[in-house]
């Protein structure tokens, strides 16, 4: 009996699971309170001018701070915090516990988590496309890398890219 061709969404969703993703958390604060989500989407999209990429599903709260044009960071996260990953991961865990021992914010509000990197932005170009909208930004700053490697995502675990410098 051959194999039968998936739907597309799952065919899509069974290769891309083979991609590895950076996991980065992006923060911002929203009517007063903070607010992370982990994202999995994070991309250089051009040198000149300096600008970048992520993806947020609909109905997020971090993407009506977006939406609202609050600043915002995204923080690379390093091989060592699956658990920070996981935690801004759920959408139902309230900000004071989402955030509860990592009280660090810059100037301006945002959340400062403990990174291997992390990049400021403020938002360029929002695009609706399916679930989810497309956040193209411009870097307003940038921190790091800190000593370290990147915490990845592929396969439906967490990795790390060995690399020789």
């Amino acid at each position: 009996m051959a194999d039968r061709p998936l739907p597309l969404a799952d065919a899509l969703r069974a290769v891309m699971r083979r991609v590895p993703s950076p996991v980065t958390v992006v923060t911002a604060v929203y009517e007063g309170q903070p607010v992370g989500a982990t994202i999995g989407s994070f991309t250089s999209v051009s040198l000149s001018p300096p600008l970048f990429s992520f993806n947020l599903q609909h109905g997020s709260v971090l993407r009506a701070a977006i939406e609202a044009d609050a600043p915002f960071a995204v923080h690379v996260l390093r091989q060592d915090q699956e658990e920070l990953a996981l935690r801004f991961a759920r959408p139902d865990l309230p900000p004071g516990e989402r955030f509860a021992d990592l009280p660090d914010a810059d100037p301006d509000g945002v959340p400062r988590l403990p990174c291997l990197a992390r990049v400021r932005g403020r938002c360029h170009l929002r695009v609706s496309a399916g679930d989810h909208l497309l956040v193209i930004a411009d870097v307003v700053s940038t921190e790091g890398p800190s000593e370290g490697e990147p915490l990845v995502y592929v396969d439906r675990a967490f990795g790390v890219v060995l690399h020789d410098t």
